[in-house]
């Protein structure tokens, strides 16, 4: 099950990088292919921030090395310890609103933006694999998300029903 979790993880987050690639780069040209870099710079400056904030990484290369392994996959996300679990959980917030920023931005553009509509269809038409592999991992993974809090919570509760017996 955790594998099935950290594999719609990371392939949720590459698939979104790469639809967001490809979409900026024929919208905006030569300045396009600075969008990704950009997003994953800002992920890993507030994650590296977090880090240090929340007590979960003290040293400047470990807050720096714990960003760059979080940019794919929240490590912290099965800790059982209260820092890291504070970590995780705010992790997955951003996650989940990087995601909904993404779907927001994409929704408005397809819209509102003239041939953005035409754009997506020649998308499609191009690669329908992968438009279909995208679509399936980015809506799994926060159905993933939510099944697997769930779970903590379940688990917290006995813990804490069997810590009270």
């Amino acid at each position: 099950m955790v594998g099935i979790f950290r594999m719609t993880e990371i392939t949720a987050r590459l698939l979104c990088g790469l639809l967001l690639h490809e979409f900026c780069r024929d919208e905006l040209g030569d300045a396009g292919i600075f969008v990704v870099p950009a997003v994953a710079l800002a992920d890993f400056v507030c994650t590296a921030a977090l880090a240090r904030l929340t007590g979960v990484a003290t040293r400047l290369l470990a807050c720096l090395s714990l960003a760059v392994v979080s940019l794919m996959v929240n490590v912290n996300f099965f800790q059982r310890d209260e820092e890291r679990e504070e970590f995780a959980n705010f992790l997955v917030g951003l996650r989940v609103f990087e995601y909904v920023a993404v779907a927001a931005a994409a929704g408005c553009h397809f819209k509102f933006v003239e041939g953005g509509s035409e754009a997506l269809m020649g998308f499609v038409r191009k690669d329908p694999a992968l438009f279909g592999a995208a679509l399936f991992f980015m809506l799994s993974y926060p159905v993933a998300v939510v099944f697997w809090t769930q779970i903590k919570k379940r688990a917290r509760v006995e813990e804490q029903w069997e810590s009270q017996s």
